[in-house]
């Protein structure tokens, strides 16, 4: 008995997903192309590409105050740019940019070289 239950639950399915109003679940989709970016100790920009089929938005895990993002928001696929400074400090810079949706988050990395200076 409990093997015709389950045909007869599989077949009311099939059709149940052959009618006009059934709708395909949507998948939340959000990542970068690129997970790290190593950037030059010059001053400069890089940018983000960013897959998603939602709005979110890009900030940084942590204070920062050598980089900025300059289009933190986005809504669906885009591309985020993030200015920097020069790195004269004599160590190599790190940051982390959490991207977020309504369901779902992402990191990317930062790692800015530093400049050699021979005394």
């Amino acid at each position: 008995m409990n093997k015709y239950l389950k045909i007869l639950a599989l077949a009311l399915f099939v059709t149940a997903c052959g009618e006009e109003g059934f709708v395909p679940p949507v998948l939340d989709e959000l990542g970068a192309v690129k997970k790290e970016y190593e950037l030059d100790y010059t001053e400069g920009s890089v940018d983000i590409q960013i897959y998603a089929n939602k709005s979110g938005k890009a900030s940084f895990l942590e204070d920062v105050n050598w980089a900025a993002i300059e289009n933190p928001a986005f809504d669906g696929d885009a591309v985020i740019t993030v200015g920097y400074t020069e790195n004269r400090t004599g160590a190599l810079r790190e940051a982390s940019i959490l991207l977020t949706t309504s369901t779902r988050k992402d990191t990317v990395y930062l790692y800015q070289n530093f400049l050699h200076l021979m005394k």
